[in-house]
This record gives C-alpha cells, sequence and structure tokens, in this order.
C-alpha cells in the first residue's frame, strides 16, 4: 500500500532504528533486521519529547508494538559511524546501519491505525479501536 495522504485527523514523525554494522564474528550483518514501535497512549496531558517513564507521561498505557520485518530494505539502510571511549580513553570508531522511517498515527471516526511509512510505502501497520474511550453514540 502506498500513502500519499491521509484521510481523517493525522500527526507524523520522523524516526529512525538502528542495527549492528557488524556480526559477533566480525562479518557484514545482512540481517535479519526487526523494526519496532512501542505505541503508548494516555488521557493526560503529554510531552512526547520525554520517555514514558517521565512523569509527564506517568498515566501512559501502552496499547501495542508494530514488529515489522525490514530486512528485505537493508540495501537502503545508511551506514553511520559513532565515537565511543574504550579502553585506556582511546577512542574508537563503530559503524552501525541507521533505518529512517516515518511513523504516521491516523483518526478515522472511531479508528485509529499507526503505520509506519518508508519511501511512501507501508512497511507496518497495526488498527486500534477508540470507541471504548468515548461515550455510546459517539461518531
Amino acid at each position: 500500500m502506498t500513502i500519499t495522504r491521509y484521510d481523517g485527523a493525522w500527526k507524523s514523525s520522523k524516526t529512525y532504528q538502528t542495527f549492528p554494522y557488524w556480526n559477533a564474528d566480525g562479518t557484514v550483518n545482512h540481517g535479519p533486521f526487526i523494526c519496532q514501535e512501542e505505541i503508548w497512549v494516555s488521557d493526560e496531558a503529554y510531552l512526547d519529547c520525554c520517555s514514558f517513564r517521565d512523569d509527564h507521561n506517568k498515566d501512559a498505557q501502552r496499547i501495542g508494538v508494530i514488529v515489522t520485518d525490514v530486512t528485505h530494505l537493508r540495501p537502503r539502510f545508511l551506514r553511520k559511524t559513532a565515537q565511543a571511549r574504550g579502553p585506556r580513553d582511546r577512542y574508537r570508531r563503530y559503524w552501525y546501519w541507521k533505518f529512517p522511517y516515518e511513523l504516521v498515527l491516523i483518526i478515522d471516526g472511531l479508528n485509529m491505525k499507526c503505520v509506519q511509512v518508508f519511501n511512501g510505502q507501508v512497511i507496518g501497520e497495526m488498527n486500534v479501536g477508540i470507541a471504548p474511550g468515548f461515550t455510546p453514540g459517539a461518531n
């Protein structure tokens, strides 16, 4: 499925998942690569820049996890490096794979859809019924 426009109310966020570049045996990691996104909701005010563990989000509840195998997209991953201080205060360079994608939340009536999108293509989704949160007869 391709997403070009969103029906209903929607919110999107650019995000990414990282994976190790090297396997333990020194070979390049070719997968499997599993992308996971936890979806949390709250009735209270929230700060989306804070962890679910933060006091601002103390009443948040996890409603599900989108789990998507993105191994077939590995040729489109970005190869990145980072430096970290190792033993004896020497810096080491670490390689890793970065997989950027977009998380889109769509509200359509009494339903919510959480979608992972990469280059306009839906790669994972989770549907959530939000009707129980409204009074009977709500549309």
